[in-house]
């Protein structure tokens, strides 16, 4: 009766868990209809006959299915159990997740917000900008030809210090495509000095081939005292050597609320989507989407970020490459300098390299800090790899950050969060930081740092790490600590892990037998993530379609799951309701046999309890005859 009681709460479970697959699976189908016609606007939008309103009529279709694509993943629940976004992070993680890159990209396509200038005259004939140069302090270019025509006049010792230059339309560069196409504006003998503001306008088709030359971009050199602001650069292809970037190869001023789509190659090094080296100032409200391709010190925004240089407020969309090292999905390397910083910045794209990948950051040098910041994007790289860092030496703080991706290594260290740090002097700060993807590689592995190096084992003791939360892996936290040639040293890292938490991996766990081994469990996850943010950026762009594919794709996958899932259940409950019928036929021969044995005692009972009383009667009945015969 116990077993047929037990047996019976099992079959109720199965039931409730049959309950949540329902919700689950038909939450699942929803989001596939959506989803299709999500895929179906993103088709037609890329069709290329559709002017801007009618693709801001399909983007804005595609933002309404979104959100309640959006809607739907986060309110499936059961019994108050989250179905889909089940991950559960300590509170101090859920405000980092919360706070970390707030940067919102505007209807306009800009982050920060744009001030008006009119300028003091409109050049609409490239011969008449030498003279409006020199006339005026605001100067409007009205097209491209007055446009090339400011890079020949930089480029030849013409300054415009002191000058704003103002766009006043949009920029089509395609008459200016021909062999090595565009010519940047300022080299590394005649830098542009001055203010550029392209009030929000757009420039497309830039398309620069000198491979072989270096400080290559729509601009190629700007000086300490320049601003390049407000500007868009799109559908855009730039290739260089050294110092490459789509809108500025090299910085020493400020590059604020500007955005760069397309590609660009770099056959050496500091190359980045937006600015290949950023020499001095910051660099603010800025976002790139594409493909990087370089050497080494690649990075998704900026390549090479120098000392004291800061870039806050940014992210990058882009997927980087890297044949070499130093590759990061913002910034390929942060050099030493007391205020270099990364601040309130994300990258959501593939990065792939070889030594020192990182998620966000290839490699963060001395006193350099990372604040506020997350990747999500899978990291690869065949060196040292990391989820958000790849290689961390005698840094000062990494704080309120994240990454999500997949971190895949084939040599040297791996880790969720940093791939390796590397001491030498000073204090080092890890607080407020959580890693969730999944971590593989050949050799040193960490969940959460891939291994710690330096040659004076007596450094190891200035590394402090406060909250920081796991994905649980079957694997350290930190692999361990090595000489700089990743030879074992012996070390007492206890001390390091007081303030690590591990996190769970999103499963449930159903009780669908009677005993208390695997047999009777059925474990699964509904849980998945997925990304259709690439769609509104720009509904007709491959990164859109991409995202499209893969949202189905995760959510075919999840649906199969769930199936299988199903599957096992109604056979659970087959075997359930066969055990309960054995049970139960059981349990009814016992009863038959208790019953005959009970009635065989009974009426033995009746029998003796007849002839006792025969007996008593008789013997009452005694005296009386003897009477009777006196």
């Amino acid at each position: 009766e116990a077993k047929l009681s037990s047996y019976d709460m099992a079959a109720d479970n199965v039931g409730m868990g049959s309950d949540l697959l329902a919700v689950a699976q038909d939450t699942i189908s929803s989001m596939q209809d959506h989803g299709a016609r999500l895929h179906a606007l993103i088709t037609q939008a890329r069709n290329g006959t559709y002017g801007a309103q009618s693709l801001n009529a399909l983007t804005q279709e595609a933002d309404a299915l979104i959100s309640e694509i959006q809607r739907m993943y986060t309110n499936a629940e059961y019994n108050k159990v989250s179905l889909f976004d089940n991950i559960k992070l300590p509170s101090w993680a859920e405000e980092v997740k919360e706070t970390a890159g707030n940067v919102t990209i505007k209807e306009n396509g800009f982050i920060a917000d744009i001030a008006e200038v009119t300028p003091d005259t409109i050049v609409t004939k490239a011969s008449e900008l030498e003279n409006a140069i020199s006339a005026n302090t605001k100067i409007g270019i009205a097209n491209a030809d007055v446009l090339a025509e400011l890079s020949n006049l930089v480029n030849n010792g013409i300054s415009c210090a002191g000058k704003t230059i103002i766009l006043t339309d949009d920029i089509n560069l395609k008459d200016y495509q021909d062999g090595e196409g565009w010519t940047a504006i300022g080299n590394s003998t005649n830098v542009f000095k001055g203010t550029f503001d392209g009030q929000g306008h757009n420039i497309k088709n830039l398309k620069v081939d000198r491979g072989a030359e270096n400080i290559q971009g729509l601009f190629g050199q700007i000086s300490v005292n320049s601003v390049i602001k407000n500007l868009s650069v799109t559908d855009s292809e730039v290739c260089g050597n050294w110092h490459v970037g789509g809108i500025v190869g090299w910085s020493e001023g400020i590059v604020s609320n500007c955005h760069f789509s397309g590609t660009v190659y770099s056959s050496g090094e500091q190359a980045g989507l937006l600015v290949g080296k950023q020499a001095d100032k910051y660099v603010q409200y800025c976002y790139t989407e594409g493909i990087i391709n370089g050497n080494q010190i690649v990075g998704g925004l900026v390549g090479y970020v120098s000392t004291g240089v800061k870039v806050i407020n940014s992210c990058s969309f882009a997927d980087v490459y890297a044949t070499y090292q130093r590759s990061g999905g913002l910034v390929g390397y942060v050099n030493s300098g007391t205020n270099s910083l990364i601040k309130n910045c994300y990258a959501t794209g593939e990065v792939h390299g070889k030594g020192s990948t990182g998620g966000l950051v290839g490699v963060l040098s001395r006193y350099a800090k990372i604040q506020g910041c997350y990747a999500t994007g899978d990291v690869y790289g065949t060196g040292t790899v990391g989820g958000l860092l790849g290689c961390w030496y005698e840094g000062k703080e990494i704080s309120n950050c994240y990454a999500t991706g997949d971190v895949k290594g084939t040599a040297y260290l791996v880790g969720g969060l940093i791939g390796e740090i590397r001491k030498y002097s000073g204090n080092q700060t890890i607080s407020n930081v959580y890693c969730t993807g999944d971590v593989n590689g050949t050799s040193k592995i960490g969940s959460l740092i891939g291994g710690v190096t330096n040659s004076y084992e007596s450094s190891f003791d200035t590394i402090t790490i406060n909250n920081a939360a796991v994905m649980s892996q079957d694997m350290p936290f930190i692999s361990g600590t090595y000489t700089t040639g990743l030879n074992p040293l012996a070390y007492d890292m206890s001390n390091w892990f007081e303030n690590i938490k591990e996190i769970k991996k999103p499963e449930m766990t159903l009780q669908v037998g009677i005993h208390g081994d695997e047999s009777s469990k059925i474990t699964f996850n509904t849980g998945f993530e997925y990304d259709l943010s690439a769609i509104l950026r720009d509904i007709k762009s491959d990164k859109a379609y991409n995202a499209i594919n893969k949202f189905m794709s995760t959510l075919s996958d999840k649906a199969t799951e769930l199936g299988s899932v199903s599957n096992r259940l109604e056979s659970a409950l087959d075997s359930i309701i066969v055990n309960m019928e054995n049970i139960t036929s059981s349990l009814s021969t016992i009863k038959d046999a208790d019953m005959a044995t009970e009635s065989s005692q009974y009426i033995k009972m009746q029998i003796l309890q007849q002839a006792s009383a025969t007996l008593l009667a008789t013997a009452n009945q005694s005296p009386s005859i003897a009477l009777q015969l006196i």
